[in-house]
């Protein structure tokens, strides 16, 4: 039996893009005298490196019961997301 479920190692190869959540405070603030420029200064930086893998991972493995197992499959879903992310993936304003 697998140590978490399927849906579980896709969180894995999601979580590097909660850095993205900072669009909507971008957004929001794009008009104001004091602009919050979260996702255009952090996006790709804050949750797309190998800190936060291990992070992820580390949690992953806490809540395993197949720790090993788990950790592997974390670590190479992250990394599946990151180079998904180097071969296609573009930005609103279509900069990859």
């Amino acid at each position: 039996m697998s140590s978490i479920a399927p849906h579980e190692y896709t969180w894995a190869s999601v979580v590097p893009d909660i850095d993205g959540l900072g669009i909507i405070a971008e957004k929001l603030t794009q008009h104001s005298s004091h602009p919050l420029n979260w996702w255009s200064n952090y996006h790709h930086m804050l949750g797309h490196n190998l800190g936060f893998a291990l992070f992820v991972s580390i949690v992953a493995a806490i809540f395993a019961r197949q720790k090993i197992k788990t950790t592997l499959l974390v670590l190479f879903s992250f990394h599946l997301h990151l180079l998904a992310d180097s071969v296609g993936a573009r930005g609103p304003d279509g900069d990859q």
